[in-house]
Parts: C-alpha cells; sequence; structure tokens
C-alpha cells in the first residue's frame, strides 16, 4: 500500500465536529430512554418504539466509537503528541464530574432513596473507578458508572493502538481487535454462562468497537476527499438492518448465539462509517442549536438520568406505570444536573487541562 497523501489544510480546518457532537448528545438520550422504557416494565409501544429502547444500550458502543474516533483524529493531527498531556485531559474530563456526582449521591442518596451500600462496602473502587474488575469485582452504585473505566481504560491504552494501528495498518490492526473481542468472549461466556452479563462488555471484549473508530479516523485523517456521497444512507440502514437481526432473537444473544461474539464487531463498522461520513457535516439539523447543546451536556446526562429515574420512582412510583411520563419527569432535572455539571465541574477542569496558554 502506497503512503497515504494527507491533506493536511483540510485536515486541520476540523478542530470542533459539531455533528458528531449533536450524535453524541443522542447516543445519550437513547441510553436514557432505555431506561425509562426499562424501569416503566418493557412495555410494548406503538409503532414498535420498544423493540428501538430495547436495544438502547447501543448508545454506550455509539460513546465509545465517537471517544475513539475524536481522540485518534486529534493525536494524528498533533505535531509533538504529548501523552502525559493527552492522559492529564483526560483524567480531568473524566474524574472531576464523576467525583462531584459521587459526593453529592453519597450524602443525599439515602434520602431520595438511592442504596449507597455499595459505595460504603467498596469505597476504594468507588474512589478510583475500579468496578468489575478482579479482584473484589465491586459494583458501582450508579448502574451506568460500569462504562467509565472501559472508556478510561481506552485511554490508557491508545497511545499502544495508535502504535499498532500506524504499523500494522488498518485492515490488520481491525482484524487484530475483531479477533481480541471474539477470544474475550468466548473465554467470558465459557466461564460464566449466561450469567456473563457486563462482564462480556469490558475492555477486550468491545476493543473491535474502538478500534473500528480509530481506523475510521485514519481513514478521514489520511484521504478526507475519499469520502463517498453514499456512505452516510449505507452505513444508517445498513446499521438499522444490522440491529433488526438483532431483535430476530435479542434474548438469545444473551444465552451466547453467534451474535454474541460477531454482532457487535459488525456494528462497530457501520456506526464508524455513521461517524465518518457526519464527522464535518455542516447539515442544520445536526450541527447547530439544541442537538450541539445536547452534546455539550452528555457526559453528565449519562451520568445523571438514572439515579434521577431512581430518585423519582422512590417518591412518586405511580411514574413507573408510564414510559411517556416518566420520561418527561426525568428530562428536565436530568438536563439541569447536566448542565450544572459542565457548567460548574467539567468546563473548569478542562480549562485546567487546556493550561495557561490557551486559558
Amino acid at each position: 500500500m502506497n503512503k497515504p497523501q494527507i491533506n493536511y489544510p483540510l485536515v486541520m480546518r476540523h478542530r470542533f465536529f459539531p455533528a458528531l457532537h449533536s450524535l453524541r448528545g443522542l447516543a445519550a438520550l437513547w441510553v436514557l430512554v432505555f431506561h425509562t422504557w426499562y424501569f416503566s416494565g418493557e412495555k410494548e409501544l406503538i409503532v414498535g418504539l420498544d423493540k428501538l429502547f430495547k436495544v438502547g444500550w447501543l448508545g454506550v458502543h455509539l460513546f465509545y466509537a465517537l471517544s475513539a474516533f475524536l481522540l485518534t483524529m486529534h493525536l494524528l493531527k498533533a505535531k509533538d503528541r504529548s501523552y502525559g498531556l493527552f492522559f492529564k485531559r483526560r483524567f480531568l474530563r473524566i474524574f472531576p464530574a464523576y467525583w462531584f456526582q459521587l459526593i453529592l449521591l453519597v450524602a443525599l442518596g439515602a434520602w431520595v432513596g438511592l442504596d449507597t451500600a455499595a459505595a460504603r462496602q467498596y469505597w476504594p473502587e468507588h474512589i478510583f473507578m475500579f468496578f468489575n474488575l478482579p479482584p473484589r469485582v465491586a459494583q458501582p452504585m450508579n448502574g451506568v458508572w460500569w462504562t467509565l473505566p472501559v472508556e478510561f481504560g481506552f485511554y490508557l491504552l491508545l497511545p499502544v493502538l495508535l502504535w499498532m494501528l500506524l504499523k500494522l495498518r488498518p485492515l490488520a490492526f481491525f482484524v487484530f481487535a475483531v479477533a481480541t473481542t471474539i477470544a474475550f468472549r468466548f473465554v467470558m461466556f465459557r466461564c460464566f454462562g449466561s450469567e456473563v452479563g457486563i462482564l462480556i462488555e469490558q475492555l477486550p471484549g468491545v476493543l473491535s468497537v474502538f478500534g473500528a473508530g480509530m481506523v475510521a479516523a485514519w481513514w478521514m485523517h489520511s484521504w478526507p476527499e475519499r469520502r463517498p456521497v453514499w456512505l452516510l444512507p449505507v452505513a444508517l440502514l445498513g446499521f438499522i438492518a444490522w440491529i433488526a437481526v438483532l431483535l430476530v432473537d435479542v434474548e438469545g444473544y444473551w444465552k451466547g448465539s453467534v451474535l454474541l461474539y460477531v454482532w457487535g464487531s459488525v456494528s462497530a463498522v457501520f456506526i464508524s462509517a455513521l461517524i465518518a461520513a457526519l464527522f464535518d457535516s455542516e447539515k442544520r439539523l445536526l450541527a447547530h442549536g439544541v442537538p450541539v447543546w445536547l452534546g455539550e451536556v452528555s457526559y453528565g446526562i449519562y451520568l445523571w438520568h438514572l439515579p434521577v429515574i431512581l430518585s423519582l420512582l422512590h417518591f412518586q412510583p405511580r411514574l413507573a406505570d408510564s414510559m411517556v411520563w416518566l420520561t418527561l419527569a426525568v428530562l428536565p432535572f436530568t438536563l439541569l444536573l447536566a448542565w450544572i455539571s459542565l457548567r460548574w465541574v467539567e468546563r473548569p477542569a478542562m480549562k485546567l487541562g487546556r493550561g495557561k496558554k490557551a486559558a
């Protein structure tokens, strides 16, 4: 393969990707409605919307692929890859908002009906975000926290993975990521069977999702002009069709069908192609206004929506009778807390990460 001719002037213009910001916000909302659907009894909904909500956990995979794409693009563009600064910024992006929430939930959890026993019993794991990992396999107090060490683990491995991507070239690198994913999932299922739960979704088990995002970033960085016009519709329709394949037997998926090992890797290709198609889009639907703002507060939406759901159900159990009313009740509180987190915790921490020169 010939060395790619990089169009640096075009690539360097892309520092902020509003459409991808919006996509992050949509991923957070997808996870939110998945949980409101679940806590309202997993009822069947008109026009089959419950099918879409049933796989709302795919919003997490969308988060993973987006992170891999954006961070890989950033490092590929960087003239001087300072991994020390990179790790500092990633730490400040994740941990301050998490610690802020941890303190509030421990302080107020009992009052709003949340179970704080896990945080008290496994306090070292909660401080350092060491969930679902040996030797103690601590369960997080907030159920959504289990994904955070997976994401942060990717940050720690990214320099090595980027070196492998550039050394092996994209196809060989993605084959390695898929093989690692399948092998890990096979071992986990052999050890734990249908009780494997989220253990199968730890970093080795989703490496292909991160890997696909990295390959998409390499492609867009190396050949930004080689993006066919049909990429967006094909990626979107392919992703929808592949979800339909999963929905044929979603229960069997968790019981060890072939899809358990390969479905996530194939969906990661469609997701990453969708990201590549949208990364510099200026379409008004995704690149402006409310969708971009939702992307801004997406981390807060993800962190806060589940405690809000559980708290509201503690005070008003009848909200569980209707997904619509539960969602409408959850959204304003979640968005408010997400905005507070962004305004008073996340932005100051990110500013600290940028240093004096950027400030």
